[in-house]
């Protein structure tokens, strides 16, 4: 499965780095019903197009002759996401939750 990239439940903290890499952030830890638990969340960037509109006073603003000319574009700006989280008791998997492939 590892060289496949996919995981399952029970598997070590070791064979999902080396299925998945290194999550994106430091792991959570916390508790719930009183067992210790670690989250890995992986994430991955996604591209969000951007427009965006202006324009410029062009001549001699003092005598009020000139025109204003339209400028705009678009651009584009890359967003975080979550795609991915393995949840971890006792260092084995208990859940995992994918959303699409992780970039390899």
């Amino acid at each position: 499965m590892v060289q496949q990239g996919r995981i399952c439940k029970g598997m070590s903290k070791e064979a999902v780095f080396l299925a998945w890499g290194n999550p994106g952030s430091a792991p959570l830890k916390g508790e719930k019903a009183g067992k210790s638990f670690e989250r890995w969340v992986y994430t991955r960037e996604r591209a969000v197009p951007v427009h965006s509109v202006g324009g410029g006073w062009y001549g001699d603003p003092w005598c009020r002759h000139g025109w204003y000319e339209p400028y705009g574009g678009m651009s584009v700006m890359y967003v975080p996401e979550e795609a991915a989280t393995v949840t971890f008791e006792q260092d084995k998997v208990t859940e995992w939750e994918s959303r699409g492939k992780l970039a390899q």
